[in-house]
């Protein structure tokens, strides 16, 4: 990736504002403080334009939020995979390469390998998904699946198109696929200006149960959904910010002139940005006033 934008304190004029959701505004009890949503509010006011970048689906889970906040630019989901409009239209499509989604659901059908499908914001799943699915669900970590099929590589050929994601859960449904199609992807910091693969991996809580892997085309990624958006929008990245928390987010913070990691980033995240934001449900309304207020307290110079 291209080496971050120098400007000085004092010259940086935000116009472009990419947020995660969860973790990064959303506070512990799930939900957008009002001092959150304030922030951006203000921030739109000032001329700001203001975009969420999330791995969640569109229709009644980031349409929400965008909703509450009154957003009117494009809402990008599954880290890019899919740019949604404010009526819901989707503006742009990214899914996954066709042949290599149904090589990976067929490898998973035929070890019964519990793995799920997103397609037009609907999640489909084998039988082998439901418990565990379910058990995330419960958690409030994941959706179970709302369309169980028998077969998702045949159920992919019916549609004749491929799904935007794939996600296998449990331990040995992510060893089995990472160890079998891994080298494919990029790695989890991929951003502009990486050679990419056709596939993009985001592994999620390794080490526990609840461990499940996020399959994308190679090149989706939250740092390239940036890029794109400031391309085709005609935005500077020196103009742009970003907070986020996971490792979906750090090829945006590194991006971004003014990358902001959250406090409960894994320290290699944190690494791939400018600056850590403080602890706290409205850490993001911090943060954003900090930004508005130019060179006065700018979390990129002001890090925890």
């Amino acid at each position: 990736m291209n080496p971050r934008p120098e400007n000085r304190p004092e010259d940086f004029r935000l116009r472009l504002l990419a947020l995660d959701i969860d973790d990064t505004l959303t506070g512990s009890d799930h939900t957008i403080s009002a001092a959150n949503v304030a922030a951006i509010a203000e921030a739109r006011a000032a001329g700001v334009e203001v975009i969420l970048i999330t791995g969640r689906r569109y229709k009644g889970s980031a349409e929400r939020f965008a909703v509450q906040l009154g957003l009117g630019a494009l809402t990008y989901c599954y880290c890019g995979a899919s740019a949604n409009r404010p009526d819901g239209v989707v503006d742009e499509h990214r899914p996954l390469p066709f042949n290599l989604a149904l090589d990976i659901a067929r490898f998973a059908h035929d070890r019964s390998l519990p793995m799920q499908a997103y397609m037009d914001d609907v999640i489909y799943g084998e039988p082998s998904v439901g418990e565990r699915g379910r058990l995330l669900e419960g958690l409030g970590l994941l959706s179970a699946a709302n369309t169980i099929v028998p077969d998702l590589a045949a159920f992919f050929t019916d549609q004749g198109r491929p799904p935007t994601q794939l996600v296998p859960l449990g331990a040995e449904a992510v060893e089995a696929v990472r160890e079998k199609f891994g080298a494919l992807s990029a790695g989890e910091d991929a951003g502009p200006g990486t050679e990419y693969g056709p596939l993009q991996l985001y592994l999620h809580d390794p080490g526990t149960m609840l461990v499940r892997m996020t399959i994308l085309k190679g090149g989706v990624n939250k740092g390239e959904t940036l890029a794109r958006h400031c391309r085709r929008f005609g935005f500077l990245r020196s103009e742009t910010a970003a907070l986020g928390d996971s490792a979906m987010d750090a090829p945006m913070l590194a991006f971004a002139a003014r990358g902001v990691a959250m406090s409960t980033a894994p320290d290699w995240v944190k690494a791939h940005a400018s600056a850590v934001a403080p602890a706290g449900d409205d850490a993001a309304a911090v943060v954003i006033r900090r930004l508005l207020g130019g060179q006065q307290g700018n979390p990129a110079r002001s890090p925890e």
